[in-house]
């Protein structure tokens, strides 16, 4: 009876890319960038008019109402303890906080998505930017994308 003999293949490592460096990485973002500026830039301008025209008027209509509810012309530092004090107030106040948090999550959402196009090499358009947003939007509103927000 012969001896067996066991061999163990050792695996071969994989030689692994070499790591970008800082310079390369921006020119590389640079070029890409330019492919097709004009679709980012209205598109950033759009986000920033929804927020010039939508967000910023409905928040500061609430501000107001958290003055009027508590008789103060503003909110100081020594003046919270009054404003705290009053319940209605206080939902507005997290009425306020949940319109900030809407539109910045609206806004990050729609960078993300046009980062992930333009990584890709994927063609962009509004039509596709705007299903793919409310996609988004829908998997954000669970209780574990509640979290994420938060």
């Amino acid at each position: 009876m012969g001896a067996s003999v066991i061999t163990q293949e050792r695996p071969t490592s994989q030689p692994t890319a070499k790591p970008v460096g800082i310079f390369r990485a921006i020119g590389t973002a640079h070029r890409t960038t330019w492919r097709r500026p004009q679709f980012y830039v209205l598109v950033v301008g759009a986000m920033q008019v929804f927020l010039l025209l939508i967000a910023i008027p409905v928040i500061r209509l609430l501000y107001g109402l958290v003055l009027l509810q508590t008789g103060l012309g503003s909110i100081a530092y020594d003046r919270i303890s009054h404003v705290l004090r009053n319940p209605f107030a206080d939902l507005t106040l997290l009425l306020i906080a949940g319109v900030a948090v809407v539109a910045i999550t609206g806004e990050l959402v729609t960078l993300f998505i046009l980062a992930s196009h333009h990584q890709d090499g994927d063609s962009t358009s509004f039509r596709l930017v705007l299903s793919q947003f409310w996609e988004r939007i829908k998997k954000l509103v669970h209780p574990q994308g509640l979290l994420i927000i938060i």
